[in-house]
């Protein structure tokens, strides 16, 4: 994830068009404010920004969440081994540890 958000997988006009953000959040919604880009969706917290993706697959599958730094130098990733969407206790308490992955990589240690 790190090199993917930091762009080492593409040229600079696939990285640009990856970065306009847009309305939209991924299934299941990451933690904080959402926007959507090509491929990569932006999480905006009370602790900064990252980028990243999250997804679930049904019939008792996953939930996988996995988000760099803007610089890739830092990320977290969560999986759980059932699909968490919707608005569930446990899908809510899986977007409040994302938060929490979230901000112990933007930490400055």
């Amino acid at each position: 994830m790190r090199a993917y958000v930091r762009g080492s997988f593409f040229d600079r006009g696939a990285r640009r068009q990856q970065r306009r953000f847009r309305r939209g959040s991924s299934v299941p919604t990451g933690p904080g404010s959402n926007s959507a880009g090509l491929a990569l969706f932006r999480y905006r917290t009370r602790c900064g920004t990252m980028y990243g993706h999250t997804g679930a697959y049904g019939l008792g599958g996953y939930t996988q969440f996995a988000a760099a730094t803007p610089s890739g130098r830092r990320s977290a990733t969560l999986t759980a081994n059932t699909a968490l969407v919707g608005s569930s206790g446990p899908a809510r308490a899986f977007r409040r540890v994302m938060g929490r992955a979230l901000c112990a990589a933007l930490a400055r240690r």
